[in-house]
């Protein structure tokens, strides 16, 4: 079973809420199907992740594949590169990782990271935004530190997730704000963009959201 645990009426409640709002934006500034369907399933991801249904990663597949168009249409070549040659293979192992998991342990556990890793992580992402960026600059990305910034951390912070440590919705925290600067540039160029940009604001609140749910999990 993808679903293990039942979920509270305020949770799908929310989670509709969410997709309506963005159903209705997407209808408002008359953007494409590809756009809308990168924003719901990313949503859906997002929630389903946040409550740790192995179910997310079905939808993580098709946000993958519909974000990464999206991506590729704006030139933001590290979030293509990011989606089907990193992101996908995650997935993939996510899904059996998350399952055989739940089979073992009955349930999938957040942990914690140790006060060295995390230094040695901080660390970590600072050399390879840099590399990023030097990578990033031969193909021509537009919002070059942006992208290189947040190649390097939904990287981490994904692998951390699939991993089950509470540190993951921390550092998606801060490249969803960097992402948020980034769409509302779009935005002013195209309003088709809006769908991404509202997308990435409710990514923001569902990352801290569930990073104190993960962190509460944590000390009990």
């Amino acid at each position: 079973m993808l679903i293990t645990t039942q979920l509270s009426k305020r949770f799908y409640a929310t989670l509709i809420l969410s997709c309506v709002f963005l159903i209705a934006t997407n209808i408002l500034v008359k953007g494409s199907f590809i756009n809308l369907l990168a924003g719901l399933s990313g949503v859906l991801y997002a929630f389903f992740a946040g409550e740790r249904q192995t179910i997310c990663f079905v939808f993580g597949l098709v946000y993958n594949l519909s974000y990464a168009y999206v991506a590729y249409q704006w030139k933001l070549n590290a979030d293509v590169i990011l989606c089907l040659f990193l992101y996908m293979p995650v997935t993939i192992y996510g899904l059996f990782a998350w399952k055989k998991t739940q089979q073992h342990e009955g349930a999938i556990k957040a942990q914690k990271l140790s006060k060295n890793w995390r230094f040695a992580l901080i660390l970590g992402i600072g050399a390879l935004t840099y590399v990023s960026a030097l990578f990033f600059k031969e193909i021509k990305t537009n919002f070059l530190w942006a992208e290189s910034f947040n190649f390097v951390i939904f990287i981490v912070a994904f692998i951390l997730q699939v991993l089950r440590y509470v540190e993951n919705y921390a550092l998606v925290t801060l490249g969803n704000i960097v992402s948020i600067v980034v769409w509302f540039c779009i935005f002013q160029i195209s309003t088709e963009s809006l769908v991404q940009l509202f997308t990435t604001i409710l990514y923001l609140f569902i990352g801290m959201h569930y990073f104190k749910r993960w962190n509460k999990s944590c000390k009990q």
